[in-house]
């Protein structure tokens, strides 16, 4: 059987701006964010959907926007001049609202857990 992947909210996906990128040595993914805003409450997320045996895994667990914290935001970039393993490096870049970054993360693919993991924030 095949499952869906459940991404977005009312009826939007956020899968409409996804770019397919390469995320490791001739693998690729397609990268999106996805979320919502829910009583005045940004939550989004980034999905890096990509190949996963015969079916296809998000391999991704960073956030945009945590419901936590408000007041700022966060980027990926895929560090394809660093790759050690299958699957590339992420720099995870925090933003303030005057969209200063305030802070910088590389994150490496978990192969046992199969995903990229949010680092633990201050």
């Amino acid at each position: 059987s095949v499952q869906g992947l459940e991404y977005g909210s009312a009826g939007s996906c956020g899968c409409d701006n996804a770019k397919l990128t390469e995320i490791g040595a001739n693998y690729y993914g397609w990268v999106f964010e996805s979320g919502g805003v829910w009583q005045g409450v940004q939550v989004f997320n980034y999905a890096i959907l990509a190949p996963y045996g015969k079916s296809f895994k998000d391999l991704s667990a960073l956030s945009q926007k945590t419901e936590e914290d408000q007041e700022h935001s966060y980027r990926i970039k895929f560090l394809s001049n660093r790759a050690q393993d299958k699957l590339y490096p992420i720099e995870l870049t925090q933003h303030n609202g005057k969209n200063e970054q305030t802070g910088s993360w590389n994150i490496q693919f978990n192969a046992k857990k199969w995903l990229y993991e949010m680092p633990t924030l201050n």
